[in-house]
Formats: C-alpha cells, sequence, structure tokens
C-alpha cells in the first residue's frame, strides 16, 4: 500500500507471503510483524531482517549509487543444487569440466540433437534438473537464462545430448556460483 516515510518520501509498503514465508518491506516492520503475531503464531526466532527468502540469500549493500540498498543472490542455492548433481555425475561415472560458458559449444542447437532419447529414469532426473536451474534463473541467475529456456521445451522428450548440456551448465555453475541483483532505490 502507498505509504510515507518519516522523512516524507513516498513509497509502496509490501507485505510478500509464499506459505510460512513472509517478506515484509517497509520502514516500520517491526508494528506490521507485531500484528501479524497477534493474528497468527510465528516462529520464535524468525523475526528480523532477512536472510533468506524462497532460497534466494538476501542481505544489505551498498548499491552503485552509493545508498544503502537490499540485494539477493543464488549463491547457497546454487551451491546446495550442485552438491546434488555432483551425486549424479559421479554415479554415472562422469568427469566435471570447467567451462567458460553455459552451453557445451557456443553454437550448440538443442533442437537439432539427434542423440538417443533418454530413458523414463533419466526423463525424470532432467525435469528434476531443470526445475533446478529455472529456480536458479529466478534467483538472479540471469546469465543461464536463454540456455534453461531452450533446454527446458525438450522436457517431455529429452536425448542424452540434452542432459549432457544441463550437466555442463551445472559445471559452469560450479565454477561461476556467485552472482547477485541489487536493489538499487534511485534506478
Amino acid at each position: 500500500k502507498p505509504q510515507m516515510k518519516p522523512d516524507g518520501t513516498k513509497y509502496y509498503e509490501y507485505l510478500l507471503v509464499y506459505v510460512d514465508d513472509i517478506l515484509c518491506i517497509s520502514h516500520d516492520t517491526k508494528a506490521i510483524m507485531d500484528e501479524m503475531a497477534a493474528l497468527y503464531r510465528l516462529k520464535e526466532g524468525s523475526v528480523g531482517p532477512p536472510e533468506r527468502y524462497l532460497g534466494a540469500d538476501t542481505k544489505k549493500t551498498q548499491a552503485n549509487s552509493g545508498l544503502e540498498c537490499w540485494a539477493m543472490s543464488s549463491d547457497s542455492y546454487v551451491k546446495e543444487a550442485v552438491k546434488i548433481v555432483e551425486g549424479f555425475i559421479e554415479a554415472d561415472g562422469m568427469k566435471w569440466k570447467k567451462p567458460k560458458t553455459p552451453f557445451p559449444k557456443t553454437n550448440y542447437r538443442p533442437e537439432v540433437d539427434e542423440s538417443p532419447l533418454l530413458e523414463p529414469e533419466m526423463i525424470s532426473r532432467y525435469q528434476q534438473l531443470i526445475g533446478i536451474l529455472r529456480w536458479s534463473c529466478e534467483l538472479g541467475r540471469f546469465d543461464i537464462l536463454l540456455e534453461v529456456s531452450l533446454l527446458s521445451s525438450f522436457s517431455a522428450a529429452p536425448r542424452k545430448g540434452h542432459l549432457e548440456a544441463v550437466y555442463h551448465m551445472f559445471a559452469y555453475l560450479r565454477n561461476h556460483n556467485r552472482a547477485s541483483i541489487s536493489f538499487d532505490p534511485t534506478v
């Protein structure tokens, strides 16, 4: 809702709720969270400046404008996702690569991949990994958005080459695991 800071600055106050995660954006979060606590039982010790929200790491930082602002990153989420994929790669007898780009080749075109179709168990794995990559994009990994979107379109009938491209993207994330978005209020 429209709100005004004590210094007269106008802004919008937000209360973001997703299942059991609440994020309050206001100059007076205490009053709002006290009101929430009067209506609902909040987990003890959970009210305070956010450290994580829906898998994203959150923290205060300094924007390019010099003002203090909030920032969000997928660093912890990506590190946990890479651990999951390490197990898959090890089980499949594969080795990690050190790619510089999200796709195996700059001219890789998944729509013309003619490698064998995956078996049902591997289709499920492919879909799981695509879901993890898609959420990484939601948390700010815009550098892989195009590649994830292209590979997502093959979720119904992925091929071996598509799965290898997904593994390649996780290897890329393993070696390029830091990215954040700053919410600069002047922009």
